[in-house]
């Protein structure tokens, strides 16, 4: 992949590319440019992760996913749920994506988890209490559960 002397601008290129179609099929008034930014992330990683072999087989790639997401859409990147936190142990709320991320908060058992955008297995906060917009939490089943909004008050 990176034998290609213009690998750095093609990729720049593709990653643009890739952040705009997130942006404009976001559809969503609360979405942020980091939300766009790290979901965008999350893909390009996603899609190096498959370990092309070149720059065209990387764009290859890229064009079988979208095609298999045209026949089977997937959950929208839009995804404005409410859950619970159900370990009592409380779960961690990170800067981005990433287990290696800044922690930037902590939320404990029973606390809500308000957000906007499911990125893989992360999901983003809207807001953490006492800090400065969302942060991302691991959306494990045995630490969140969704709330049924017929039961929410």
């Amino acid at each position: 992949l990176f034998d290609d002397p213009d690998a750095f601008y093609r990729l720049f290129g593709w990653s643009v590319l890739l952040f705009d179609r997130n942006y404009t099929r976001s559809g969503a008034t609360c979405m942020d440019f980091n939300t766009i930014l790290a979901e965008t992330q999350v893909q390009v990683s996603y899609h190096l992760n498959q370990r092309p072999t070149s720059i065209p087989n990387l764009y290859q790639l890229w064009a079988t996913s979208l095609q298999a997401q045209a026949l089977a859409p997937t959950k929208a990147s839009a995804h404005m749920r409410t859950y619970v936190v159900a370990w009592a142990g409380g779960v961690t709320v990170r800067a981005y994506p990433s287990q290696q991320a800044d922690v930037v908060a902590t939320m404990e058992e029973g606390d809500h988890l308000d957000t906007v955008l499911q990125a893989g297995v992360w999901l983003k906060l809207r807001d953490v209490p006492g800090g400065q917009g969302g942060g991302w939490v691991l959306s494990k089943l045995d630490q969140v559960m969704l709330v049924d909004p017929t039961q929410a008050v």
